[in-house]
């Protein structure tokens, strides 16, 4: 994966919805089942996921403190 598709997918998460991101999560949970687990496209899928649940956790820490303050 080269800086540019790396860029490309950084865009996607911070403009996608959760469902969007959700389902982009788990299309690469199916493609790393298909790869070598030791190999770079594995890699490269499982820092895909971990931005996928850091975007995903950051979203939730934000809803629920703004959801603090409205009450």
């Amino acid at each position: 994966m080269d800086r540019e598709d790396v860029l490309s997918f950084l865009r996607f998460l911070s403009e996608a919805t959760i469902e969007e991101i959700k389902k982009s999560k788990a299309k690469v949970q199916e493609s790393l089942a298909d790869v070598d687990p030791e190999g770079n496209v594995a890699a490269d899928l499982k820092f895909l996921l971990r931005k996928c649940d850091e975007e995903l956790l950051a979203r939730a820490e934000y809803y629920k403190l703004k959801s603090q303050q409205r009450g």
